[in-house]
């Protein structure tokens, strides 16, 4: 099983709880309580129903022989950051060895959308590697309350692609389904990194389940790798 990790940055308020619980747990809170420090959820998923085809056949090609153990899990940890400045110091330390990272800004409130060019900014000089060398999205909340924007689709997409990411925007009380591809957006894009990056794979880490009958075990000479494949 393939584990990757990110995390969640933003001001307070934003949504960034609502928007963990609703794809861990697809349940909503109306009124969310502050997070204190850091949050920790997760997730598996069967690589093949998360990844389109393309990526899969890349991944198949290239690692798909008799060197490797075949496997098609994936497992999301998921760091919910607090928005608070006194919790700083400790949200910092969680931007080491992540994998990707989801930046979330509130709709209704255009200097959230602003600020999030600090929490750029501290992720780069905090993070093992800066945002050009992982995964990354932007995440607008509260699509619903239209009468109350103050920040468009097209600001939020104009404001990700200054920094080469792509924007969603969401309301974490109804979008189920748009929520689930913010999180497919970013495995996905930690996935072809993980193909395209010999570096990256040494950081990746794997847990076996031995009581999944599509796990594929195979003895070799060589170092063994686990990949995926559509057995």
């Amino acid at each position: 099983m393939f584990v990757f990790k990110i995390i969640i940055l933003g001001d307070q308020g934003n949504g960034k709880t609502s928007l963990m619980n609703k794809y861990v747990e697809n349940k909503f809170v109306e009124h969310e309580a502050p997070t204190i420090g850091i949050e920790f959820a997760s997730k598996t998923k069967d690589m093949c129903q998360i990844f389109d085809e393309q990526l899969l056949k890349d991944y198949r090609e290239q690692y798909g022989n008799k060197y490797y153990q075949l496997e098609r899990t994936v497992k999301l940890q998921i760091w919910n950051s607090s928005g608070q400045e006194r919790f700083h110091s400790i949200v910092s330390t969680y931007y080491r060895n992540t994998h990707g990272v989801i930046f979330v800004c509130d709709l209704t409130r255009r200097p959230t959308m602003e600020h999030l060019r600090k929490w750029i900014d501290d992720y780069n000089k905090y993070a093992t590697n800066p945002l050009d060398k992982v995964s990354g999205i932007v995440v607008g909340m509260k699509s619903d309350l239209r009468s109350q924007h103050q920040i468009t689709e097209e600001e939020l997409q104009q404001f990700a692609n200054e920094y080469g990411l792509k924007s969603f925007t969401v309301s974490a009380k109804y979008d189920t389904t748009k929520i689930e591809n913010v999180f497919n957006e970013i495995l996905s894009q930690m996935f072809r990194r993980y193909i395209n990056d010999d570096q990256l794979q040494n950081t990746i880490k794997y847990t076996k389940e031995t009581d999944h009958d599509y796990l594929l075990q195979v003895d070799n000479n060589k170092s063994k790798k686990r990949c995926c494949n559509i057995l």
